[in-house]
């Protein structure tokens, strides 16, 4: 995912804007997706990793640049003394949910959740495979 999130970073320019919610689809949401009803079902502690990752990938592909190049435009020296020493305001990150909402995106917690329900029901209509149909037991 780290490589996705490269890949992203360095092509994002080059590609208009319209298209960098499918190509997020495309080169990062589908290798954190691939067999995440077999796996999602971990510990928080272990999907906060890619939780991470994930958030870092929204940030490249639809975060404020400006805002987070503004950061750097002024050398330390120029500033007054009492500015020169970094705040937390400096190294506090732009919160991804409005990123998330703004461009329907699911996060990976609900994305485990959405493929184990589509399987679920995958499973109850067309009654394959017959093994995990078996387990369950419908009322009339």
């Amino acid at each position: 995912l780290a490589t996705c999130s490269g890949i992203l970073n360095r092509i994002k320019d080059n590609i208009p804007p319209e298209l960098h919610k499918d190509l997020y689809h495309t080169l990062f949401e589908s290798h954190l997706t691939y067999g995440i009803s077999v796996w999602g079902g971990v510990s928080e502690s272990k999907l906060d990793s890619l939780f991470k990752a994930q958030k870092k990938c929204i940030r490249i592909m639809f975060g404020d640049r400006e805002a987070y190049l503004n950061k750097f435009k002024t050398c330390a020296r120029t500033r007054a003394f009492d500015d020169q020493k970094l705040g937390q305001d400096f190294y506090r990150k732009e919160h991804t949910k409005p990123l998330f909402n703004k461009h329907s995106i699911m996060n990976v917690h609900n994305l485990y959740l959405y493929h184990c329900i589509n399987d679920t029901f995958k499973i109850l209509k067309f009654r394959t495979p017959i093994s995990l149909y078996s387990l369950f037991n419908l009322s009339p």
